[in-house]
């Protein structure tokens, strides 16, 4: 949630924006030399998966988290590091973390990943997104 979904949702909202008021010289709206601070757009995201964050508190309220390796001895026991859980529902959350791929050079050049892209304090002058998907 909070290198994924949510604060790639609020970035293109602010580049929607950002891209409308661009626009709008086309409607004979006269915009005002557009800049963009990635200083306080970043500040916005971090704001913004802070407030989702507060409001998913009231569904975790109550769940036990567990880390290990996990496997099903029925649909309704799990065995998790040899102890058993039985429960009506179970939920595996196995997380996220980026995959580096084996670029040469890249190391070198630096790289941003999903954990740091929303950190952004200066906007780069160019980037190049390797990978699919959302997070892509």
């Amino acid at each position: 949630m909070n290198y994924g979904c949510v604060p790639s949702k609020s970035l293109i909202h602010v580049a929607r924006v950002a891209q409308q008021a661009r626009d709008a010289a086309r409607l004979g709206l006269l915009p005002i030399g557009l800049s963009i601070d990635m200083a306080r757009v970043s500040q916005h995201i971090q704001e913004v998966i802070w407030r989702v964050a507060a409001n998913e508190q009231v569904y975790v309220e109550g769940v036990t988290v567990r880390f290990g390796n996990a496997s099903f001895a029925s649909p309704h026991e799990l065995l998790l590091n040899g102890k058993r859980f039985t429960s009506r529902n179970i939920v595996i959350a196995n997380g996220l973390h980026p995959l580096i791929p084996s670029i040469e050079g890249l190391e070198e050049v630096g790289y941003l990943t999903n954990e740091d892209v929303f950190d952004l304090r200066h906007l780069p002058a160019s980037l190049i997104a390797v990978g699919g998907g959302p997070i892509g």
